[in-house]
């Protein structure tokens, strides 16, 4: 078990499987918009670094709660709750269909998940990898449709998902009758498409505009950007 280090908190990994730190994480964590007094809920915890970030950002009046159907995971995020004597985040190990037949009335302002995006063609073989990597479990549409039942009416879901299924979560979203209110594109290095898109999206009527960002997270010479820096200058020692 290694710990990862960050500015304001730090995460016990395991480097040997899926429970880690990641870049994806960090940036959802880094760029999702935060208001005063939130209702937040997390699904999916692994590390518990996504919600470790928030509480950095949050006010004291603010709470999470986190969810992860893989007890492993739920472990590791308790572990990673008591090494940063953290109060305001309430870990659950259970899932996100659990979770709202059982609390079917409490109401959340931001719903944030790095959800599982393989299907079952690229499978892999080692069953540690099966509740988190896999869409099995939990596919685009039951979170999408869970999440909306647990927002409140102007609430939002913040999600990193890989760019070529857009248009699939295109339809989930208009389905569901909420409406993309800003995109990040993120790409690793230039000149290629982007990876993965994170969105936050928002229900209640269609007042915004549809902000569309891009994001590169390495120069040429294989340098970080200065937009990556800026990002995420309050998360990583080394910016």
């Amino acid at each position: 078990m290694e710990i990862f280090q960050f500015k304001k908190f730090k995460v016990k990994q395991n480097s040997a499987s899926v429970f880690k730190v990641n870049t994806e994480a960090v940036l959802l964590s880094a760029w999702v918009n935060i208001e005063s007094k939130m209702e937040i809920l997390e699904i999916g915890s692994g590390t518990g670094v996504i919600s470790l970030g928030l509480v950095q950002r949050i006010d004291i009046s603010s709470n999470i709660t986190t969810l992860d159907i893989d007890k492993n995971a739920y472990a590791l995020t308790m572990e990673n709750l008591e090494l940063n004597q953290t109060t305001n985040i309430c870990a659950q190990h259970k899932s996100i269909q659990e979770y709202y037949q059982e609390n079917s009335t409490k109401l959340f302002d931001l719903i944030i998940s790095n959800p599982p995006y393989f299907n079952y063609k690229s499978k892999s073989v080692k069953p540690r990898n099966l509740l988190s990597k896999y869409t099995d479990s939990l596919d685009y549409a039951t979170l999408i449709e869970l999440a909306n039942k647990l927002l409140k009416s102007e609430g939002r879901i913040a999600i990193i998902i890989p760019y070529e299924d857009m248009k699939k979560m295109n339809v989930i979203i208009q389905t569901n009758q909420l409406h993309i209110r800003r995109a990040l594109l993120l790409s690793s290095v230039p000149h290629k498409l982007p990876l993965r898109v994170l969105l936050e999206i928002k229900k209640g009527s269609k007042k915004e505009d549809f902000l569309v960002e891009e994001l590169l997270v390495k120069d040429q010479e294989g340098q970080f950007t200065e937009e990556y820096k800026r990002l995420t200058k309050d998360y990583y020692t080394i910016f």
